[in-house]
C-alpha cells in the first residue's frame, strides 16, 4: 500500500488536511472450494475487505468574527469492496459446489436499484458500489467566569444524503441479482445533531 498525506497547520483562521491511500489485499480465505474434480486448485484473489482507493479531506475554519465561530468538516470516498458475480445454478469446474465465477464480462440487474458490475472473471473479480460522506459541524464558544466556557454545536452528518449501500446479492440465480437494496452499516441517511458542552 501507498499512504500520501498533506497537512495544513492552523494558521490565518485556517487548518486542513489531505490523504490518499492506495492499497491491494490478496489472499485465498474465500477460494477454498476451487478444484476440478478431485484436484485442489487454491486462487489468490482479493480479500473480501480490499478497498483499494481511500480519500479523505478535512478541514477547520475559524471566523475572525465573531470570535469562537468554528466551522470544521470532513470528506472520505473509498471505492467498492470486492463482489464474487456467480451463477450457483452451474458446476463449471465440476467439484459438487455450485458457486464458480462466471466469466469476465459486465453484468447488471433488473428493476429498482439495479447495479451494473464489471468483472475480470475468477473469484471477487468485480466491486461492489463506493462508499461517499460530507460532513459538516458549526460551533461557537462562549467564554464564561474565569476559565468556564459553553459551547454549542450543530453537526450534519452525510450533508449530501449519499446513498451507501451494502454489496448486493452476485448471484445470477436469485431475483434480487445486483440489485441495492441494503444500506452499508455506518451508511446512515442525512442526520443532523445539535450539543452542548461546559467546560469548567
Amino acid at each position: 500500500g501507498l499512504n500520501l498525506s498533506f497537512d495544513k497547520r492552523l494558521a490565518s483562521f485556517w487548518a486542513a488536511r489531505a490523504s490518499y491511500v492506495v492499497s491491494r489485499c490478496l489472499d485465498t480465505t474465500g477460494t477454498s472450494n476451487f478444484q476440478v474434480l478431485g484436484v485442489e486448485t487454491p486462487v489468490l484473489a482479493p480479500c473480501a475487505t480490499d478497498r483499494r482507493h481511500n480519500v479523505s479531506l478535512s478541514g477547520t475554519l475559524e471566523f475572525p468574527r465573531p470570535r469562537g465561530l468554528l466551522l470544521t468538516g470532513s470528506w472520505r470516498a473509498t471505492s467498492g469492496t470486492p463482489l464474487n458475480v456467480i451463477n450457483s445454478n452451474v458446476d463449471t469446474d465440476k467439484n459438487g459446489i455450485s458457486a464458480d465465477p462466471l466469466p469476465a464480462g459486465t453484468y447488471a440487474g433488473s428493476g429498482t436499484g439495479a447495479f451494473s458490475a464489471t468483472t475480470a472473471g475468477g473469484y471477487n473479480g468485480a466491486r461492489g458500489p463506493g462508499f461517499e460522506e460530507l460532513n459538516l459541524r458549526l460551533g461557537y464558544r462562549f467564554n464564561l467566569t474565569g476559565k468556564q466556557t459553553l459551547e454549542l454545536a450543530t453537526d450534519i452528518f452525510n450533508v449530501t444524503n449519499h446513498a451507501n449501500y451494502a454489496n448486493p446479492t452476485a448471484d445470477m440465480r436469485q431475483p434480487t441479482f445486483l440489485v441495492l437494496n441494503t444500506i452499508l452499516p455506518g451508511g446512515f441517511p442525512r442526520s443532523v445533531q445539535i450539543s452542548a458542552k461546559w467546560v469548567f
